[in-house]
């Protein structure tokens, strides 16, 4: 993973409109939705948007919100940046 953090404003934005498209593309792959729909779930950025990650497909993966929330972005905001925080 990238060390140098983006600064906020040169930070890829994460829209309603780019959650919409990473669904249809999930579902254009043949992937089912996830267990429950995708009410529990949130988008998970693999390289965080903090780090230069974008919203290309291969980039993100489906993750139960209350795992994300709890787990991944407090582990995130330990690195000091809070870009765990920010990630959809």
């Amino acid at each position: 993973m990238p060390t140098e953090t983006v600064p906020q404003e040169n930070r890829v934005l994460w829209t309603a409109r780019d959650l919409n498209s990473y669904r249809i593309e999930w579902a254009g792959q043949g992937n089912d939705d996830p267990p429950g729909g995708w009410g529990d779930y949130d988008i998970h950025h693999i390289i965080p948007r903090a780090y230069g990650g974008t919203n290309d497909f291969n980039n993100l993966i489906p993750v139960l919100r209350t795992y994300h929330q709890k787990v991944i972005n407090p582990w995130r905001s330990s690195y000091g940046d809070g870009g765990g925080a920010e990630e959809a």
